[in-house]
């Protein structure tokens, strides 16, 4: 980007400026069955993103509420179950509730992967840490 910089007396001429910004870490699942995969970005740029990890699971028992807990940069979404303990929270449920949810929000926000619509119903998914977060 040109731009001219003034300041009272001082005139400089067109300069380049440059932002670098850190790359966010991120985690995209590819869980089994369709519509249901979402991309989890850390909020904070750079390295820092990689010390977050994700944790959907199917827990036990029938009519299970969709929830979520985070301790440190770990978050834990417990999926929601039915009467016969089979899970049903779609990818969009899990996007809204990280989204809508102040402790996982200040370190993650979600979004549909590429061509997924959100009506899928997710499936667990072991602990897995957000990559790719860089300072460089």
């Amino acid at each position: 980007m040109a731009g001219t910089i003034n300041a009272a007396n001082l005139e400089l001429g067109p300069c380049n400026l440059y932002r670098n910004e850190k790359v966010r870490a991120s985690l995209t699942t590819a869980l089994a069955g369709t519509q249901n995969d979402l991309i989890i970005k850390a909020l904070v740029p750079g390295v820092a993103g990689n010390s977050i990890t994700v944790e959907y699971v199917d827990p036990p028992g029938n009519n299970v509420a969709l929830s979520v807990a985070v301790v440190g940069t770990v978050i834990t979404v417990t999926l929601e179950t039915d009467g016969a303990s089979a899970i049903v929270s779609t990818a969009d449920e899990v996007k809204d509730l990280l989204n809508n949810d102040f402790a996982s929000f200040s370190l993650v926000y979600a979004v549909r992967a590429a061509s997924n619509d959100g009506t899928g119903v997710v499936i667990a998914l072991a602990a897995t840490a957000l990559t790719g977060g860089s300072d460089t």
